[in-house]
């Protein structure tokens, strides 16, 4: 195998099984918006590594390996049900539904000290996840097909099936591409905002005098002229007034 063919794979098994998701904002506001979630999954794997004598960045002993599960999605329509009015609107009437891809990681445990390092990286796992969701964090997932951008997770469930001696050893990770980002919605509210606090714009004065002289006065009768028969006060005289 040639150096350009081993680099290639090397490359290939990071990006796609190895660390394929990425954490984006919330916990990864201090690493300039990105987390790999290698940084968080190799922390007692590499020391467990360093203990046992073995090469500690050896990526097919790494502490998960990932794949993405079938039913993924890179277009998702749902087609109106409402009536129309002839074919040719009919064939265009679709309406855009969130992406949805779910990643299988497979834990082995294939090393002295694993059992410890596997409890202790799903603890620190799940402190992580739910700190970064607290924080309003979405993620990107990277995949033979494509990547994900902007995507929420919706759940972490344990697969495993009783094929393997090892319990909990295969996890799914659940996630929804929104059609709506929250720095979209963040600027469209900030345009909207900008918008209010500028006011909006009059034509015309607005000031006293020329309110004065647009609205006539009930009280006083003043700019009424020709508008109301009952006069300001009553005739002198204390005739009868008809």
């Amino acid at each position: 195998m040639s150096v350009l063919d081993t680099i290639g794979r090397t490359v290939y098994q990071l990006g796609f099984e190895v660390s394929p998701i990425i954490f984006t904002n919330g916990i990864a506001a201090l690493t300039r918006g990105y987390l790999p979630i290698i940084a968080i999954t190799e922390g007692p794997n590499l020391l467990a590594s360093v203990l046992a004598g073995s090469n500690p960045f050896n990526l097919d002993k790494f502490f998960a390996h990932f794949t993405p599960v079938p039913g993924g999605k890179l277009a998702n329509y749902a087609v109106g049900q409402y009536p129309f009015a002839n074919q040719s609107v009919a064939a265009n009437a679709i309406i855009s539904e969130p992406l949805t891809i779910s990643m299988r990681m497979s834990i082995p445990v294939n090393k002295p000290g694993g059992h410890t390092a596997k409890l202790i990286t799903m603890t620190m796992l799940q402190a992580v996840i739910q700190k970064h969701a607290n924080l309003g964090g979405t993620y990107t997932i990277a995949t033979p097909a494509g990547f994900y951008t902007n995507c929420i997770l919706t759940g972490l469930t344990d697969v495993s099936t009783g094929d393997s001696p090892i319990p909990q050893n295969t996890w799914q990770w659940d996630f929804v591409q929104p059609l709506v980002t929250l720095q979209a919605a963040a600027a469209a509210q900030s345009s909207f905002m900008n918008t209010v606090s500028q006011g909006l714009p009059t034509a015309g004065s607005l000031d006293a005098s020329a309110a004065s002289a647009a609205v006539p006065s009930v009280a006083s009768g003043a700019g009424t002229t020709g508008l109301s028969p009952i006069t300001a006060s009553p005739p002198s005289g204390g005739g009868p007034i008809l």
